[in-house]
């Protein structure tokens, strides 16, 4: 299972190498999916939720079962996945990017917590969420194989051509901006 998952994290990097000669965008078909092919991210989010254009919906219990089963259905996975900043599941570096703390120390940490520097192959979506911190993945760090659960709201996509760049995106915009 593991040399499966790894062959198709190298896939992917592959693509996302030549992706990024070719400034590739996410492919158009007739008849597309409006909650993946939209123009416009709140469009998109009224779309995965079921609501009308300009009725932007808040976060909430159902809207985090109804988005949760979107991504379970549309999320091409195993995916590279980085974090956005420092905050969230990586609030921990901020002592260290922004205050007083010591480089040396900060390397060290990396080592044993996740860093929002560092890649992760993100392996599933969990089933647990809450109103807090939203929903939830499991995820492998690449360069040392070690596992996390982080907050899907605190990452993205590392190919920004992809497909699963977009949908993530929209869910943490969506996230942060309606709690």
């Amino acid at each position: 299972m593991q040399k499966k998952i790894d062959k198709r994290l190298q896939k992917q990097m592959e693509i996302y190498r030549e992706s990024k000669k070719l400034k590739v965008n996410p492919p158009l078909r007739e008849n597309a999916d409006p909650r993946i092919y939209s123009d416009g991210e709140e469009e998109r989010v009224n779309a995965i939720l079921g609501f009308r254009e300009g009725d932007y919906p808040k976060v909430s219990m159902d809207t985090l079962k109804t988005y949760y089963a979107f991504l379970k259905e549309h999320l091409d996975i195993p995916c590279a996945v980085t974090g956005i900043d420092d905050t969230g599941c990586f609030s921990w570096e901020s002592y260290y990017i922004f205050g007083p703390g010591k480089e040396k120390k900060w390397e060290k940490l990396k080592k044993k917590y996740p860093s929002h520097r560092d890649q992760y192959s993100m392996l599933e979506l969990s089933d647990g969420f809450n109103l807090e911190e939203g929903l939830l993945v499991h995820a492998e760090r690449i360069s040392d194989k070690k596992r996390f659960t982080l907050f899907l709201c605190d990452l993205k996509g590392v190919d920004q051509n992809a497909i699963n760049y977009r949908l993530i995106n929209d869910y943490a915009c969506w996230f942060v901006n309606n709690r």
